[in-house]
């Protein structure tokens, strides 16, 4: 029975254990799963940001202007420039999307520096006049468009870098998580298998032994009536039916004691129970074979031998009676009993006629030997 209890414990700690670690790999995979989707919508998001696009063309533009400008004076000419240069660095406002803060105010400062440079050049037919100041600005922040779409290019592509890196260390952790997860399902499978297998063979030890025992039951010549906790029978063999003159069917579930117990004995039999399962007191139980009356179909008493003892199944306390028809060896005691004692009074009477004979006899033998002895002392 320990046995079986620390066996049901151990089975009981690997299933939460294995319980908690798949607990724990599904939150990790879950947990990497996110990061894995974060990674991935940070990886678009640098693929979708064209930032050192947009300045590669604002240095573009910007070039064309500053060499429009050397040599040209023609506002109109200019102003299709400047229209491509003012909606190029719209759209780079619009989308403020750097990380880089230190990157961004440049790209900021410089685009507002742009902006103050355009304001210098008048739109429509108005010929302008060439300005060294104005070209040597021109040329200035047109190598520093061309330098920061350099430097733009780089820190997209470190990030973009950075990134792949990151969602490829995820992936591979969240590779490892899930084969763990993978392992801890296949251990708890092969568990779940050999418990199915256990519980299989366990049930056929115990049809195997349920059969025995009712082969056992069915053959015995004891009859053989087990009683749960509340005095119900349970199992009630043939022998049982031999003796007792009730069938199975009319048996089972009946009361013991209104059944087989006569009624002088029932409120006994009872306060026995009550006593071994209050305080698991025995006086009976396991004491070997006792003698005592039972009671059949046809309400006749008569004397049993009865060995009772008590099984625990499922939590609950079965009293298995073992009881033997002892009437005929109970007559044969009788009559041993009955012939002893005639024989013991045959031997009696023969002792007193022996004794009524013997004093007879020698009454007058007394009388004869006292006159001999008369006639002897007279002359």
């Amino acid at each position: 029975m320990e046995g079986q209890r620390f066996s049901k414990i151990m089975q009981t700690t690997r299933i939460l254990a294995l319980g908690a670690a798949l607990t724990l790999c599904a939150l990790a995979t879950g947990s990497l799963g996110f990061k894995v989707y974060t990674h991935l919508s940070e990886v678009r998001q640098i693929d979708a940001n064209l930032s050192d696009r947009h300045l590669h063309k604002l240095s573009l533009d910007y070039e064309r202007l500053q060499l429009m400008y050397s040599q040209t004076s023609n506002g109109q000419l200019l102003d299709q420039v400047k229209s491509d240069i003012i909606a190029t660095k719209d759209i780079l406002l619009s989308h403020n999307v750097i990380q880089d803060k230190i990157l961004q105010s440049r790209v900021t400062l410089l685009l507002d520096e742009i902006s103050q440079t355009l304001a210098l050049f008048p739109s429509g037919d108005a010929r302008l006049k060439t300005n060294d100041d104005l070209s040597d600005t021109l040329l200035a922040q047109t190598e520093k468009l061309r330098n920061l779409s350099a430097e733009m290019s780089n820190y997209l592509a470190g990030l973009r870098t950075t990134r792949q890196h990151d969602l490829t260390k995820t992936l591979n952790q969240l590779i490892f998580s899930t084969a763990c997860a993978l392992i801890a399902l296949m251990i708890g499978a092969a568990m779940f298998l050999r418990n199915h297998l256990q519980s299989e063979k366990r049930a056929q030890d115990g049809q195997r032994a349920a059969l025995q025992s009712e082969t056992i039951l069915s053959t015995t010549l004891d009859a053989v009536v087990v009683a749960d906790e509340r005095g119900l029978i349970r199992k009630y063999n043939a022998s049982a039916e031999r003796i007792f003159g009730y069938s199975a069917d009319e048996a089972l579930g009946q009361d013991i004691s209104d059944l087989i117990i006569p009624e002088q004995y029932r409120r006994a039999h009872k306060a026995g129970m009550n006593r071994f399962l209050t305080s698991n007191s025995k006086r009976v139980i396991g004491s070997g074979r006792v003698k005592l009356d039972a009671r059949d179909k046809q309400g006749r008493q008569f004397p049993v031998e009865l060995s009772l003892e008590v099984m625990e199944q499922n939590g609950e306390n079965l009293f298995i009676s073992f009881l033997r028809d002892i009437s005929e060896e109970v007559a044969a005691e009788a009559e041993l009993v009955k012939a002893r004692d005639k024989a013991l009074k045959s031997e009696q009477a023969k002792a007193d006629f022996l004794a009524i004979m013997s004093h007879e006899m020698r009454t007058p033998l007394n009388g004869l030997m006292g006159a001999i002895e008369l006639l002897e002392t007279t002359d």
